[in-house]
């Protein structure tokens, strides 16, 4: 897909979780030198999004380092309640600028390449059911990508189960399959070994 032809599709980075499993701040963990937060908005930015919106809770030490790689951030001061309620504002700023949809990843996941951002987003424009999902084997999770018919559904998220039902009730075709190693989150000390 050309520039010309890539549709208008924002980057949404959800960093504003509790980490109560990794017992302290495990965005700001270093993992060969960078810290989790700085690898996973990396590889964000470096897939061409067309905007890059960063979510994150009200106590963040890291939204210096978001607004120097160019992210917007957008504060959650209801993160508490969940990813859902993370989701939704993301959202909401994508559909303000009438969007083609959003690209939608977890600031704890610093092993995803932005080739495979660039995999997520053909294949979601491609798709009939509007979206995209990563998969390892028979598993489905983010980063996922929502074409602008399918945002309705994402503002009507509630709770911490995030987008996970609405990946599984999609069509299996629209997975995009990654190494697990890539898809591995950091919820605790122990999946910073790389």
């Amino acid at each position: 897909m050309t520039g010309a032809e890539r549709p208008e599709i924002i980057a949404i980075l959800l960093a504003a979780g509790l980490s109560r499993r990794f017992g302290a701040d495990k965005l700001g963990a270093m993992i060969d030198g960078r810290a989790v937060i700085e690898r996973s908005a990396s590889a964000l930015a470096a897939c061409g999004c067309s905007d890059k919106i960063a979510v994150v809770g009200p106590t963040s030490v890291h939204k210096p380092l978001l607004l120097s790689m160019g992210f917007k951030v957008i504060e959650n001061a209801k993160a508490d309640e969940g990813i859902s309620s993370s989701i939704r504002p993301g959202v909401a700023h994508a559909q303000s600028k009438s969007a083609d949809g959003v690209l939608i990843a977890l600031a704890d996941m610093p092993f995803v390449d932005g080739a495979h951002f660039d995999r997520l987003i053909d294949k979601a424009v491609r798709s009939d059911d509007g979206l995209s999902f990563s998969t390892a084997g028979t598993r489905r999770t983010p980063p996922a990508v929502f074409m602008a018919r399918r945002l309705d559904d994402l503002l009507a998220l509630t709770g911490d189960a995030g987008a996970r039902m609405l990946l599984k009730q999609a069509d299996l075709a629209c997975g995009v399959e990654a190494p697990d190693a890539m898809l591995r989150d950091i919820d605790a000390p122990s999946d910073i070994e790389t």
